[in-house]
């Protein structure tokens, strides 16, 4: 049996309902301070996170290091998701279950959907795309 939204006000047109998932004590300080964590790339769940590609070659892993650490100046992520009801969600990310979801309304431009893959990329150790395209996409 599918669980209504009317708890939710309509989402206007343009706009996505996204959730985020916390300890209680941080949806409370989000909430006081209107803000949510910008968390770093360095300091995600995933140790992998932004490195897609193969890193067999030594020389790969350090220029990815240093581009990493520089990009961790720079920018930063916010990770929602699109279902409120995902057990492993309230897991991992709101306190073992006893934790909080928060749901925004954001323009949907301003989202971008993960894509994740079953392997790594191979093309001779090397990035398919280039690191001024890969930052002009971020």
């Amino acid at each position: 049996m599918a669980m209504s939204r009317n708890w939710i006000a309509k989402i206007p047109e343009g706009r996505t309902l996204a959730f985020y998932f916390t300890k209680a004590e941080y949806a409370k300080e989000n909430i006081e301070k209107k803000r949510v964590k910008i968390s770093k790339f360095e300091k995600c769940n995933d140790i992998f996170e932004l490195s897609s590609f193969s890193m067999k070659k030594p020389e790969v892993r350090c220029r990815h290091g240093k581009w990493l650490k520089e990009t961790n100046k720079k920018i930063g992520l916010i990770c929602f998701s699109e279902c409120w009801r995902h057990p492993l969600m309230w897991g991992h990310y709101a306190d073992n279950g006893s934790g909080v979801c928060m749901a925004f309304s954001v323009p949907t431009g301003n989202l971008s959907q993960v894509k994740y893959m079953s392997e790594r990329e191979k093309k001779g150790g090397e990035l398919h795309i280039s690191r001024s395209d890969f930052e002009r996409e971020l």
